[in-house]
């Protein structure tokens, strides 16, 4: 997530602010807080009402969950 809203797309899956939880994109598509879906991005994103300005800890455990690092922090 970041301070325009956006919350980007790792391999199908993007972290749902409302759910607080990983979910596949498609089930993005249904919801009516998705305001944006864009895939000609890189990376692709999508802007969602349910995102919070303030750092959402389960995010932060996804993000690294889904990007890994190449070298240990």
């Amino acid at each position: 997530m970041n301070e325009l809203g956006r919350v980007y797309l790792a391999g199908g899956h993007v972290y749902c602010a409302r759910r607080r939880d990983d979910c596949d994109v498609s089930q993005c598509l249904g919801c009516e807080s998705l305001k944006e879906l864009n895939k000609q991005s890189s990376p692709p994103y999508v802007v969602c009402d349910a995102v919070r300005g303030t750092a959402d800890p389960f995010f932060v455990t996804w993000w690294y969950q889904h990007h890994r690092r190449s070298r240990p922090v």
